[in-house]
């Protein structure tokens, strides 16, 4: 059985799409400039790193807790390199993956490096939204399977929560079209999907590694759906993309399913 959806639509958002642009004028710290002044700058602003420049020019980039030293910053500032670059057009998944082993990552467009991103830019509208959509395709996805396989969606009830039970009996009442697979949140639709092993083996998990990502998925789900920043930096920013990275992972592997 494939399921016949473009997982590309769950993955529009591109690199470009969060970065600070350098024709915004954002921080900065120039090679020559003295570490307690810069470090200054940094904090009036809360942030932990910035771009290092020399006459204008990108050089690298350093870590707020670089300038701690006596040392000037042309010996304490992180050298550019291949590593520290990503395209624009780079899938956003991409680029947050990159953010869990660099501070800061430049994004490099038609006309060289136009800008940056940080790990705290997950929590811009467009991070937030890339996140939703891709938690969304997933659950679109397993309700699709549930509803080709299921010989009786009425299977599934036991998995609703008690508002979302009321509201499809209240449905059923009304004589509307009420499939109850329709009904179901993240957490019913990931205890639902434990009737498909074939599925489950088809992505390559236990049921009960499964159980564990539906938990911590609805919890970044809650928080992004809410714009709750606090809630989103207390979850270690590592974790948070190697669930999206599986999540995307189980997309593509479940639209072949």
């Amino acid at each position: 059985m494939k399921v016949e959806i473009d997982p590309t639509i769950f993955l529009t958002y591109r690199a470009k799409d969060i970065q600070t642009k350098f024709t915004e004028e954002p921080t900065c710290v120039e090679v020559d400039d003295d570490p307690k002044s810069a470090m200054g700058a940094l904090d009036q602003h809360s942030f932990d790193q910035a771009p290092v420049t020399e006459n204008g020019v990108i050089v690298g980039w350093i870590l707020r807790t670089d300038m701690t030293s006596k040392k000037p910053i042309s010996q304490t500032y992180r050298v550019l390199s291949q590593n520290d670059l990503i395209s624009a057009d780079a899938p956003l998944n991409d680029l947050l993956q990159k953010l869990v082993s660099q501070h800061l990552v430049f994004i490099v467009g038609a006309s060289g490096i136009e800008g940056f991103a940080v790990q705290s830019d997950i929590e811009r509208h467009v991070s937030r939204a890339h996140l939703y959509l891709l938690i969304s395709g997933l659950e679109i996805l397993i309700a699709k399977i549930l509803s080709k396989d299921l010989v009786e969606p009425e299977e599934v009830i036991p998995f609703m929560s008690k508002p979302s039970k009321k509201h499809w009996e209240l449905a059923k009442a009304d004589h509307d079209d009420a499939n109850p697979i329709e009904y179901l949140d993240l957490n019913g639709l990931g205890k639902a999907f434990l009737i498909e092993k074939g599925a489950l083996n088809h992505l390559g998990i236990s049921e009960r590694d499964w159980k564990r990502y539906i938990f911590k998925l609805k919890k970044i789900r809650d928080w992004v759906a809410h714009s709750n920043t606090q809630e989103m930096r207390r979850e270690p920013f590592p974790d948070v993309v190697k669930r999206m990275k599986r999540t995307e992972e189980f997309v593509r592997k479940l639209v072949e399913y």
